[in-house]
């Protein structure tokens, strides 16, 4: 399952997600209280997470290639640490993804 943010928040302070079931196209609607998501918030900020709107960042990263030997592949990876939301039967109910922009691991192979 999937969901998006809904980008709503109520007057009881919730905000709203939709899920969408891919097995019975069946959409639902999950709502995280405010105070939650602020926590979770606070949580990766300790661990240098910088809140941003919307789903695209522009990173720049300078890598000096230290091998003497031709590179074949080359990779970059995004740390993404995730909050699970389960329900007391322990079926997922929302991931909520957090991706750490500023620590970017290259590879060269």
């Amino acid at each position: 399952m999937e969901a998006t943010k809904n980008g709503r928040v109520d007057n009881n302070g919730f905000m709203w997600f939709r899920v969408s079931n891919p097995y019975n196209k069946r959409r639902v609607s999950v709502g995280l209280s405010s105070a939650i998501i602020d926590n979770m918030r606070w949580v990766e900020e300790q661990g240098g997470w910088v809140y941003g709107e919307g789903k695209e960042r522009v990173v720049t990263v300078k890598e000096e290639v230290t091998c003497q030997s031709e590179w074949n592949r080359f990779a970059c990876y995004v740390l993404v640490e995730s909050f699970c939301v389960r329900t007391l039967d322990g079926k997922l109910v929302l991931r909520y993804d957090f991706k750490h922009t500023h620590k970017i691991k290259c590879k060269w192979e």
